[in-house]
């Protein structure tokens, strides 16, 4: 079986450090046990009209004695080319392009290109059906002001179905802030909302918190606004990060604050919803 590694390398920088790979270990998919290293095995990976050789590391789960293949994100298996060549020549086909002009744009044969058109075909049903249940499920996250998350392996189309939900949105009535990448620290989230509402962030942390929670007031209360936090790549959160961000949920619930000691308009007062894109 193979598992899909999010690389943050490059092709040409995998393909240089061959062996001396350092590659997390994960757990079996099977049964769920930590898995230990189990050698390489090389292989071929073609980009544009040159072809690198790559090792690729294997993982072997000591309870169910299975192994697996460990491939970063560009890596296709049972394909030569590099998955963004194989994007490139789908999408220019989807177009409107003939798989023999495409394939010559490419600089590739054409039963290769015409192959990936067959194989498109066949699951094209399938892919469209799964991304209109995410674009169902994100908006009625969004109706509810409830937070979610939208997992999948890498490629399946989450951050598609994230930008397609949020396109259909009415920005008179929504304010949409969106992270593309959370290695920020806990501060860079309240950053990126600040700077989203249109405000230059403070510098101290305990500032930019009580920033951030004005202006998100703000915009529920006077811009009559709801404010939609959208995080790509929320595998990357940290603890810390997801305690803020449950923090701030919790916080701008909309009975959290009714009848208490804050009156309308106050931080408290502020609602929204979340909404996560993980690999």
């Amino acid at each position: 079986m193979a598992i899909v590694w999010v690389c943050r390398l490059g092709v040409d920088a995998y393909a240089d450090l061959g062996r001396h790979l350092d590659v997390p270990r994960f757990e079996c998919p099977v049964c769920g046990e930590p898995m230990v290293l189990w050698g390489f095995y090389r292989r071929y990976l073609r980009v544009g009209t040159w072809c690198k050789r790559v090792w690729i590391r294997r993982q072997r789960c000591k309870a169910c004695r299975r192994s697996h293949v460990v491939l970063p994100q560009f890596v296709t298996n049972g394909r030569l080319d590099e998955l963004g060549v194989i994007g490139e020549g789908i999408e220019a086909m989807v177009a409107g392009g003939g798989a023999r002009k495409v394939a010559e744009d490419l600089g590739l044969p054409h039963t290769t290109v015409r192959d990936w058109r067959r194989r498109f075909r066949t699951r094209a049903v399938l892919l469209a059906t799964a991304h209109k249940e995410a674009v169902a499920r994100i908006r009625y996250c969004i109706a509810e002001m409830a937070m979610g998350a939208i997992t999948g392996d890498v490629g399946a189309g989450k951050s598609v179905a994230l930008r397609a939900a949020v396109a259909s949105l009415d920005r008179t009535r929504h304010t949409v802030v969106y992270v593309a990448n959370p290695m920020f620290g806990t501060r860079g989230l309240y950053v990126s909302i600040v700077s989203a509402l249109g405000a230059v962030p403070r510098f101290h942390k305990a500032e930019v918190m009580a920033q951030a929670a004005t202006l998100l007031a703000a915009e529920e209360v006077e811009r009559h606004r709801r404010v939609l936090v959208a995080i790509d790549e929320a595998h990357l959160l940290s603890p810390a990060q997801l305690e803020e961000l449950r923090l701030m949920a919790l916080c701008r619930g909309g009975d959290y604050a009714e009848e208490g000691e804050h009156g309308p308009g106050s931080p408290c007062c502020c609602k929204g919803g979340l909404l996560s894109c993980s690999a």
